[in-house]
């Protein structure tokens, strides 16, 4: 059994990511309906996000005279802050949902992966599912041992997720009624407590992902014998190109649009 969870576990995880849905076929009859219902309860709450909150400005506002203005000053700086923390927790949660309503996923984990794929296409110009295998191989090995890491960490906790989906197994098990519905409600708490240890796991490896193309990226280009480009408008260019050629397609454009990206040395 173990090997066999460990065997779907990633399965399940591209699942949970919103991939390897029936899009079309007999079982998209049922598939489609749910997944744009899904895909609109998102883009409902990213929406929702965005629009939360009241603009801080740029200082307080004025408190007047009295024997309490400084109590009352107080309290306006506790409700700026707490208003500005809130604000930063907004951001920080909109950070996770891709820019491109198109892009937006079915779960939040599959937005906080369109999320980071689309930052580093935006800033970079690199298509991450493209770039990314090629990237690993020319990586040090310290930093494909800390992928190695993180990776292992998001295949646990989806392993765990399984784990406790098999635990529902035990309920026809269990008597009296009481007990049995105590018992599928313990593991409704745990699966929901594990799914939110699972999608903090994805963000944090999503943004060691951006944080590897952000420091490794020159690598790639060095390796296939590619210009480095020396601007933020070139390197978008630059890497549009790098990632057309390792698609296998257009790969003559590829080269009149690297010939174009200056180089760094």
């Amino acid at each position: 059994p173990a090997q066999l969870v460990a065997a779907v576990s990633p399965q399940l995880i591209y699942a949970l990511a919103g991939e390897a849905w029936p899009y079309s076929g007999r079982f998209s009859i049922i598939a489609a309906p749910l997944l744009r219902g899904m895909l609109r309860r998102q883009i409902d709450r990213r929406g929702k996000i965005a629009a939360a909150g009241d603009p801080l400005g740029t200082e307080p506002p004025p408190q007047g005279g009295g024997p309490d203005r400084r109590r009352r000053h107080h309290d306006a700086l506790a409700t700026r802050a707490e208003a500005r923390r809130a604000d930063h927790a907004a951001k920080a949660t909109l950070r996770r949902y891709p820019v491109d309503a198109t892009s937006i996923g079915p779960t939040r984990i599959g937005n906080a992966l369109a999320a980071m794929a689309e930052r580093i296409r935006r800033r970079h110009g690199l298509d991450v599912a493209i770039c990314w295998e090629p990237l690993i191989a020319v990586l040090p090995a310290e930093a494909r041992e800390r992928l190695a890491r993180e990776a292992s960490g998001v295949t646990i906790r989806g392993q765990n997720l399984i784990w406790a989906c098999a635990a529902i197994g035990w309920a026809p098990l269990l008597s009296p009624g009481w007990i049995t519905g105590a018992w599928l409600f313990a593991v409704l708490i745990l699966l929901c407590v594990l799914y939110g240890a699972l999608r903090e796991t994805v963000e944090a490896y999503c943004d060691l992902i951006e944080a590897i193309i952000v420091v490794y990226r020159y690598l790639l280009f060095q390796a296939l014998g590619m210009k480095l480009p020396d601007a933020v408008a070139a390197e978008v260019a630059a890497g549009a190109a790098l990632s057309a050629y390792l698609y296998g397609e257009d790969a003559a454009e590829a080269n009149v649009l690297n010939s174009q990206a200056p180089d760094a040395s």
